[in-house]
C-alpha cells in the first residue's frame, strides 16, 4: 500500500428529496430530515407536475435518497404512481412511504420495483430515521464511510457544485462515485494519472480522469471517471469486443462500474503486470531508458495482445471519412464546417499562407468523396498515449473501450502516430522548422511497406526518437493488418489531425491560447499531408 499522504477528501453531505402530494407530510419530512442533519429538497406541484419536478430536482441537486409517497396522483390504496418513479429517479435511491403499508406492498416496492426501503406513514419518526440511515450506510452515502485521500487534486476540479452547473468537474462528484465503486473499504488513496488538463504530460482531450486507486492495503487498481453516458457505452463495448477475446495473460480486466447523475466510473484491474511504476505511455515515451524498450512494448501489444482482432478483418463499401467519423461519433464534414470559417491562422511557418488550410481542404473534398472498398477490423478506437498503461517490464495494458468496435484497419496506428507528433514530441515551438522537416519526411513513402527516408544530421534527439518509433509503428501496421495502402494511411492521419484540431479549437474560446501550441502542430501536420495527397493525385 502506498504511504498515507496527501489531501483529505471533502466531507459528503447526504441529500434527500421529499416527494409527497400532501403539504403537511412534506413539511414534517423536511423538518425531521433537517433535524437529523440531511440536506433536504422538496418537489413541488400537483399531479404530473409533481412527478416532473421530482425528476428535475433529483438530477439538478444529485440527491442520494428520495422519500417517495406511494400515492402521488390519488389518495387511495390502489394508486401506486410513486412506484413508477423508483427506476426513473436512479441513481437517486427511493424509500417508499405509504399510509397503506402491507407486507405485500412492501415486497412489491423493494423486490419488484427496486426501492431501497419501505416505511409506513403510521410509523414513528424514529423508524423513518433508521431506514434512511441504513440505506445511506448500505450504499456508502453517509459522511466518512470511506475516507478518500488524494496525493494531489487535479487543479481544474471544483471543490463544490455539480458538473451540470457550468460544465466543470466537481471534486465532490468524483469522490461520491469512488465511494459507490468501493463501498466496503475504509480508505481510498487516489493518485491522478491523467487529469484532463492539456498539453505535454496530460490528456490530449478534456474527456475524463484516469486514477490509480489503493483500497486499504490492497494492490492498486485503475479507475476512469467520465460522463455517465460514456461509462455506460464503455461497459457495453467491453462486453462485446474485449471480455475473453484478448490474447495473452496481461491486459486490463473491467472489474466493476458505477453510474451517478452526471458522472460514472469504471474500475480496471491490470493482470500479470508489475503494478509498481505503472505509467501512461505518454510518460513512458519520454522516460523510457532506451528506444528498444519502447519498440518492444509496441510490438508485443500489436503482435500479441491485440492481434486477434486483426486476424479477422473484413471489407466494406464506404466513404473513408464516414467510417472514421463513425468511430469518433461525429459527422466530420458537419464538424469541420463549424470551424473552417473561424479557423485560426497557421503561424508556425513564415510561408504558411502558401500552405493549404487543412480544415478547409478536407471539408471541401468530403462533399465529393467517393465510396471505396475499405478494410476494417475491431479497433480500440481511441488509442492515444494516455489510454495505454505500461509497467516496468514494458507491458502495455489499454483502458477506455468507449470507441472500441469495427473501424478502419489503420485506426489505432494513425491515432497513436498523430498523438506522438502533435503532443508528445519534445520539439520547441520557437523551432518549428524541425517539425516541418520531420512531417515532410514522414509523408514521403509511396507505400506503407517502404522505408522512410533518412533524417538529416541536424535532426534533434527528440525528433529522431519520434521518427524511429513511427517507423517501427508503421512496420507493425503493415505486418499485423496485411494491408499496404499509403494513400488510405495518409488520409487516416489527415482526418485524425483535423478532428483533433477541432477538439482543441473548442477548448480555446474567446481568444484563449491554452492549447494553441498543440493546435498549431495539428494544423501544420494536416497541411503537410494535404500537400502530399495533392502530389499523389497528380502522379496517379
Amino acid at each position: 500500500m502506498m504511504q498515507e499522504r496527501g489531501i483529505t477528501a471533502t466531507r459528503l453531505v447526504p441529500r434527500v428529496l421529499v416527494v409527497d402530494d400532501h403539504a403537511e407530510w412534506r413539511q414534517a419530512h423536511e423538518r425531521n430530515l433537517r433535524r437529523w442533519g440531511y440536506e433536504v429538497y422538496v418537489a413541488q406541484g400537483v399531479g404530473q407536475a409533481l412527478l416532473d419536478d421530482a425528476l428535475r430536482q433529483a438530477q439538478q441537486y444529485q440527491c442520494h435518497v428520495a422519500l417517495v409517497d406511494m400515492c402521488l396522483l390519488d389518495d387511495y390504496g390502489y394508486d401506486k404512481s410513486g412506484l413508477g418513479l423508483v427506476q426513473q429517479l436512479l441513481p437517486t435511491l427511493s424509500i417508499m412511504v405509504s399510509a397503506f403499508g402491507t407486507p405485500a406492498i412492501a415486497t412489491e416496492a423493494i423486490t419488484e420495483r427496486g426501492a431501497a426501503g419501505f416505511v409506513g406513514k403510521q410509523e414513528k419518526p424514529q423508524q423513518l430515521r433508521d431506514v434512511v440511515q441504513k440505506v445511506m450506510a448500505r450504499y456508502c452515502l453517509v459522511p466518512d464511510t470511506v475516507n478518500v485521500v488524494w496525493t494531489t487534486t487535479p487543479s481544474h476540479l471544483k471543490q463544490t457544485g455539480s458538473f451540470a452547473d457550468d460544465g466543470q468537474w466537481s471534486l465532490q462528484e468524483v469522490e461520491e462515485v469512488l465511494r459507490r465503486l468501493f463501498p466496503k473499504v475504509r480508505q481510498l488513496q487516489v493518485e491522478p494519472l491523467v487529469t484532463g488538463e492539456p498539453l505535454t504530460q496530460q490528456a490530449p482531450r478534456l474527456r475524463g480522469l484516469v486514477l490509480k486507486v489503493w483500497q486499504d492495503d490492497l494492490q492498486p487498481v485503475f479507475v476512469k471517471v467520465a460522463r455517465a453516458e460514456r461509462i455506460r457505452g464503455e461497459v457495453e463495448k467491453c462486453g462485446t469486443f474485449i471480455r475473453g477475446r484478448l490474447k495473452g495473460n496481461h491486459y486490463a480486466r473491467l472489474v466493476d462500474h458505477k453510474l451517478l447523475w452526471n458522472l460514472g466510473a469504471v474500475c480496471y484491474e491490470l493482470l500479470d503486470v508489475q503494478l509498481v511504476g505503472v505509467r501512461p505511455f505518454s510518460r513512458f515515451f519520454v522516460e523510457a531508458s532506451s528506444l528498444d524498450v519502447i519498440l518492444q512494448a509496441l510490438q508485443a501489444f500489436f503482435e500479441q495482445t491485440w492481434s486477434v482482432h486483426y486476424a479477422q478483418p473484413k471489407c466494406i463499401e464506404a466513404r473513408l471519412a464516414e467510417t472514421y467519423g463513425t468511430v469518433w461519433g461525429h459527422d466530420l464534414q458537419e464538424r469541420l464546417g463549424r470551424y473552417v470559417e473561424e479557423e485560426r491562422p497557421l503561424i508556425l511557418l513564415s510561408p504558411a499562407a502558401l500552405m493549404p488550410n487543412p480544415l478547409r481542404w478536407v471539408h471541401d473534398r468530403l462533399a465529393h468523396e467517393p465510396r471505396r472498398t475499405l478494410p476494417i477490423a475491431v479497433t480500440h478506437g481511441d488509442l492515444h498515449a494516455d489510454n495505454m498503461m505500461v509497467d516496468i517490464n514494458g507491458r502495455i495494458c489499454v483502458i477506455d473501450y468507449e470507441r472500441t468496435g469495427w473501424g478502419p484497419v489503420y485506426q489505432d496506428f494513425i491515432e497513436l502516430e498523430t498523438d506522438m507528433l502533435v503532443r508528445l514530441t519534445a520539439v520547441d515551438t520557437p523551432k518549428p522548422l524541425e517539425l516541418y522537416k520531420l512531417f515532410l519526411n514522414l509523408t514521403r513513402p509511396a507505400a506503407l511497406s517502404e522505408q522512410l527516408p533518412a533524417l538529416d544530421d541536424t535532426a534533434s534527439v527528440a525528433a529522431r526518437k519520434t521518427w524511429l518509433v513511427i517507423r517501427h509503428l508503421r512496420q507493425l501496421a503493415h505486418t499485423v493488418t496485411g494491408v499496404d495502402d499509403m494513400e488510405q494511411y495518409l488520409w487516416g492521419l489527415l482526418l485524425n489531425a483535423v478532428f483533433r484540431a477541432t477538439l482543441l479549437r473548442r477548448m480555446m474560446p474567446d481568444g484563449s491560447h491554452n492549447h494553441n501550441a498543440e493546435y498549431q502542430r495539428a494544423l501544420l501536420w494536416g497541411s503537410v499531408i494535404c500537400q502530399r495527397l495533392e502530389e499523389l493525385e497528380q502522379e496517379a
